[in-house]
């Protein structure tokens, strides 16, 4: 990998994390799915038990347990907010446009993999999504 390679990628980064990660606590949840992350988490700090998630009480299995434990950790970091329960989708969509420009680099050039990883974080609902639990 080129030094070069390197600055940009760095540079994705930076920017990918001011513009995804930009009021990201400040609106409340907006979709369904976030209040389901937001109080099974909860739940999973009240109850100690960190393998079986609930919501109100109820198991909650539909989805898999690695995205709870990223957002508990969160939550450990930045606290019962908004933005922790955000974070992680977050900072996995900056980290997939990454990964997007590598791809291309290794598959094409750099020019296609820079190409290439701006319409992904450009694109309306990878970016909405990215924000979203």
């Amino acid at each position: 990998m080129k030094k070069s390679d390197t600055s940009v990628k760095i540079l994705l980064f930076i920017i990918c994390a001011v513009i995804f990660m930009y009021h990201l606590g400040s609106a409340l949840p907006i979709i369904e799915s976030e209040k389901f992350y937001y109080q099974s988490v909860k739940e999973m700090f009240a109850r100690h038990d960190w393998i079986t998630p609930y919501y109100q009480g109820q198991f909650r299995f539909q989805k898999p347990i690695l995205f709870y434990w990223l957002v508990s950790l969160s939550y450990l970091v930045f606290g019962v907010t908004n933005f922790g329960v955000r974070f992680p989708s977050a900072l996995f969509g900056v980290l997939s446009v990454i990964f997007t420009f590598n791809i291309g680099r290794k598959l094409f050039d750099r020019k296609t993999g820079l190409a290439a990883a701006g319409i992904l974080a450009t694109t309306l609902i990878f970016f909405m999504y990215s924000r979203y639990a």
